[in-house]
C-alpha cells in the first residue's frame, strides 16, 4: 500500500505546528489503478495486487469499493437462486 505520507493513527488528529488542522493537511492514499481493481474483482490479480487492494479497501475507500462492486461478475445469476429455492420448497411440502 502506498501513501503520500503516513496517515494519522485512528482516533487521533495530527496538528501542524503553527497552523490549524485542515483537510488539505491529511495524507491522501494512492488508489490502486482501475485495471488492478478490475483484476481483483475478477479474481485474477497477483498476490501483491490483492494485498494492496484489500489494505486499501480496509481503509474505507468508498470510491474504490464502488469500482470493485461494479466489476464483480457473479458466478451464479440471481434467477438460478430462485430455481434452487423452488426445489427446496417443493421438497419440504408434504
Amino acid at each position: 500500500m502506498r501513501f503520500a505520507a503516513h496517515p494519522p493513527a485512528r482516533g487521533f488528529v495530527s496538528l501542524h505546528p503553527g497552523g490549524p488542522f485542515s483537510e488539505s493537511d491529511r495524507p491522501v492514499p494512492c488508489h490502486p489503478s482501475p485495471e488492478t481493481l478490475r483484476r481483483f474483482a475478477a479474481g485474477v490479480a497477483s498476490r501483491a495486487e490483492c494485498r494492496e487492494v484489500v489494505a486499501h479497501l480496509l481503509g474505507c475507500c468508498t470510491t474504490c469499493a464502488v469500482i470493485c462492486r461494479g466489476s464483480v461478475d457473479p458466478l451464479v445469476q440471481p434467477a438460478d437462486y430462485e430455481a434452487v429455492f423452488d426445489r427446496c420448497v417443493a421438497r419440504s411440502d408434504p
